[in-house]
This record gives C-alpha cells, sequence and structure tokens, in this order.
C-alpha cells in the first residue's frame, strides 16, 4: 500500500495525515517527559518528585484519551465502507485501562509506594508506543488507500473539533462532558472566580489550588503534593480527618464554617466531590468573603459598575423605552 501524496484521495489527506503523525510525535514527547518524572521517583526525590509523575500521567492520558477519539473516526470510516479493521490495531481500551488503574494507585501512594509503581508506568508507556507504531504501520496505510477526499473532509472537520495534541499547536484545548476551553481560559476562569478554591485528592494531597490577586488565604507550589493533614496546624488536623473520612466512607459531603478574619466574614465549604458512581475522587476547599454579600439590601435592576460608572447611561435608555418613567 503505498502512501505517497498525490492526487485525489491521498492529496486530500495530506493534512489530517500530517496532523495524526504530529499528534503522535508529540504524545512521544509526553512518554519522554513521564519517564523523566518516573526516574526521579525511582532516584528517591521525595513528594515533589511524586506529585510531578502525576502530572505528567494526566497529561498522557489525556493524549491517550484523544487518540481513542481521533480512531473513532477512521475506523467509523472504515466500517462503513465495508472494510476489514486492520489486524492487530482494534483495541478495546486496554492503554487507557493501564492509565487508569496507575492513576487510581499513584494518587494514593506515598513516596515508597510510588517507587514500586515504576515499572507498570513502563509496561504503560511501551503500551502506548505499540499503540503508535500498529497506527502509523498498518492503520494509516489502509486509510490512505481506502478512503475519498469527501472521508478526507469529514475526518479534517472531525480532527478541527477534536483539537490538536500535536506539538506547536496554538492552543491547547481541555475538554470537559459540557464543553471546551483553552488552557489560557481555564486558568483566567479560575482566578478570575470570586471564591478561593483547594482540591485534595483522593489520597489527602494537595494537587491544586487557584490563583488570583485577592485571595483570602495564601497558598504557594510548596503545598503540592504534601498531605493536606500537614498543611493545617496540629489543633486542627483531627477536624479535618473527621471531615475527610466522613466524605470518604460516604456519610457526609458538605462541612462549612463562617469566621470573622481580618475585617472580613469569610465562608469556608468543603465539599466531597465523587463520580457518576458515587465514588470518592477528593475534597473541594471553597472559601468567599460574604460580607458584601451580607450588606446588600433591595434591588439592583439598572447597570452599575463600582464607583457609580455606567449608571446614568442604563438609566436614560430604559427611561426612554419607558416613556421617561424607570421601572
Amino acid at each position: 500500500m503505498s502512501e505517497t501524496i498525490g492526487n485525489g484521495a491521498n492529496r486530500a489527506a495530506a493534512q489530517p495525515i500530517d496532523t495524526l503523525r504530529q499528534e503522535n510525535a508529540a504524545l512521544r514527547e509526553l512518554l519522554v517527559r513521564l519517564r523523566a518524572r518516573m526516574a526521579y521517583v525511582a532516584e528517591d526525590s521525595g513528594e515533589a518528585a511524586v506529585l510531578s509523575w502525576r502530572q505528567a500521567l494526566g497529561e498522557v492520558m489525556d493524549a491517550v484519551r484523544h487518540h481513542e477519539r481521533r480512531e473513532r473516526l477512521l475506523f467509523g470510516r472504515i466500517e462503513r465502507r465495508g472494510i476489514d479493521g486492520p489486524a492487530g490495531v482494534t483495541r478495546e481500551g486496554g492503554e487507557i485501562r493501564q492509565l487508569r488503574d496507575l492513576t487510581e494507585a499513584l494518587a494514593q501512594a506515598d513516596v515508597d509506594e510510588a517507587r514500586l509503581l515504576v515499572e507498570a508506568g513502563e509496561r504503560a508507556a511501551k503500551a502506548i508506543e505499540e499503540m503508535i507504531a500498529r497506527e502509523e504501520e498498518t492503520l494509516f496505510p489502509v486509510c490512505l488507500d481506502a478512503f475519498t477526499p469527501d472521508d478526507w473532509a469529514e475526518i479534517r472537520e472531525g480532527l478541527t473539533r477534536e483539537g490538536s495534541i500535536a506539538a506547536g499547536a496554538p492552543e491547547e484545548i481541555v475538554r470537559l462532558p459540557t464543553g471546551w476551553l483553552s488552557l489560557a481560559q481555564l486558568t483566567g476562569l479560575f482566578d478570575t472566580l470570586p471564591v478561593d478554591l483547594t482540591y485534595v485528592d483522593a489520597g489527602d494531597r494537595v494537587v491544586f489550588f487557584s490563583g488570583g490577586r485577592g485571595r483570602i488565604f495564601s497558598r504557594s507550589e510548596a503545598i503540592l503534593g504534601r498531605k493536606v493533614q500537614q498543611c493545617h496546624p496540629a489543633e486542627s488536623r483531627e477536624v479535618v480527618n473527621r471531615i475527610l473520612d466522613d466524605f470518604r466512607r460516604g456519610r457526609q459531603s458538605v462541612a462549612e464554617f463562617w469566621m470573622g478574619f481580618l475585617g472580613r466574614k469569610v465562608h469556608t465549604r468543603f465539599l466531597a466531590v465523587r463520580d457518576e458512581g458515587g465514588g470518592y475522587l477528593g475534597t473541594l476547599e471553597m472559601t468567599q468573603d460574604i460580607g458584601p454579600l451580607q450588606r446588600l439590601s433591595g434591588e439592583r435592576r439598572l447597570l452599575e459598575y463600582e464607583g457609580g460608572a455606567g449608571v446614568v447611561e442604563e438609566k436614560n435608555a430604559t427611561e426612554r423605552r419607558n416613556g421617561g418613567i424607570a421601572s
């Protein structure tokens, strides 16, 4: 089977096939980083190395899920054209299962336990490399020979919708069940929310906190990867442990507190995060200065910015619509 890009379908395939190969190259780069992070763990580099491995593993998981979706674009057209799937290429989510199991085990592992998982991490990395080889050696040639220009046009549209993990892609897209955001948009969203967020994973380790200049309680990257109990004073650890235990066992899902702090009225909620089956994924801490909300009274139906700008324009427009009487 020839892969020469000439006229007809092969010429139409040039851009999609190039994109697919670039994405495979990007995934190989992620595997290089993954192996480097695993090597740090194996060298006894502490909790920071384990956190770094978790992050790299998450990146690989996202990329492999993307490959699963894009393969469906190709296999769907192969099946509709009555062509048998390329031998040895179709898989039943083996790579995803390996990565998911490894991710779950690593989320709850301490440093010593994480070192024992390095061998499983290497097996997962090799399985992904074999997946890429099967695509490039078997799947892509079949598609180049079988697909029409119309097929490739639809595939190009599908790849555009899916986004790209290829190195040098304009934006990294985070796909969610209800939409998608670029990494820059997602970061800006967290920094803009009028609440402070901190996320603790199922292994009680702090893995995320939101930024923004208006944080009530300051955070630094030094807490990432640490057990949340270590981030609290000794006198409050018993309460923290009780909350996490109640959440983990499904006895409770919300714990909240409020207090005065530096002239603010601070409301803190701890929320259990669960998957669709009710499995415990971690705990979200959400903190907000509710003083401004407590001072609200009456109603505000006209546009009014802080400092008063914008009120006159909106009021005048409303009066014109209502014959000079603002509603």
